[in-house]
Protein backbone atom coordinates (compact mmCIF):
# COMPACT_ATOMS: atom_id res chain seq x y z
CA UNK A 1 0.00 0.00 0.00
CA UNK A 2 1.49 3.32 -1.00
CA UNK A 3 1.08 6.55 0.90
CA UNK A 4 1.28 10.20 -0.05
CA UNK A 5 2.85 13.10 1.81
CA UNK A 6 3.25 16.80 1.16
CA UNK A 7 6.73 17.92 0.12
CA UNK A 8 8.24 21.30 -0.76
CA UNK A 9 7.98 20.32 -4.44
CA UNK A 10 4.36 19.11 -4.10
CA UNK A 11 2.77 15.77 -3.30
CA UNK A 12 5.16 12.81 -3.12
CA UNK A 13 4.15 9.12 -3.33
CA UNK A 14 6.14 6.50 -1.48
CA UNK A 15 5.81 2.80 -0.66
CA UNK A 16 6.21 1.30 2.80
CA UNK A 17 8.29 -1.65 1.59
CA UNK A 18 10.24 -2.69 -1.50
CA UNK A 19 7.98 -5.76 -1.58
CA UNK A 20 5.08 -3.49 -2.54
CA UNK A 21 6.92 -2.61 -5.76
CA UNK A 22 7.30 -6.21 -6.95
CA UNK A 23 4.99 -6.98 -9.85
CA UNK A 24 4.14 -3.33 -10.41
CA UNK A 25 6.68 -2.39 -13.08
CA UNK A 26 5.36 0.82 -14.66
CA UNK A 27 4.22 0.94 -18.28
CA UNK A 28 4.66 4.08 -20.38
CA UNK A 29 2.74 4.85 -23.56
CA UNK A 30 5.02 5.48 -26.56
CA UNK A 31 3.26 8.49 -28.07
CA UNK A 32 5.87 9.67 -30.59
CA UNK A 33 7.27 6.30 -31.64
CA UNK A 34 3.92 4.66 -32.37
CA UNK A 35 1.65 7.59 -33.16
CA UNK A 36 0.63 6.24 -36.60
CA UNK A 37 -0.30 2.68 -35.61
CA UNK A 38 -3.77 1.66 -34.37
CA UNK A 39 -2.81 -0.49 -31.34
CA UNK A 40 -1.70 1.07 -28.08
CA UNK A 41 2.08 0.59 -27.77
CA UNK A 42 3.59 0.54 -24.26
CA UNK A 43 7.13 0.22 -22.91
CA UNK A 44 7.78 -1.69 -19.70
CA UNK A 45 10.14 0.39 -17.53
CA UNK A 46 12.34 -2.36 -16.09
CA UNK A 47 14.76 0.19 -14.63
CA UNK A 48 12.09 0.90 -12.00
CA UNK A 49 11.70 -2.80 -11.10
CA UNK A 50 13.52 -3.55 -7.82
CA UNK A 51 13.56 -7.28 -8.58
CA UNK A 52 15.52 -6.78 -11.78
CA UNK A 53 13.40 -9.25 -13.74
Amino acid sequence: MSDKTEHAMGEMRYDKSILELMGNTPLVRLNRVASDVPPLVLAKMEMFNPGGS
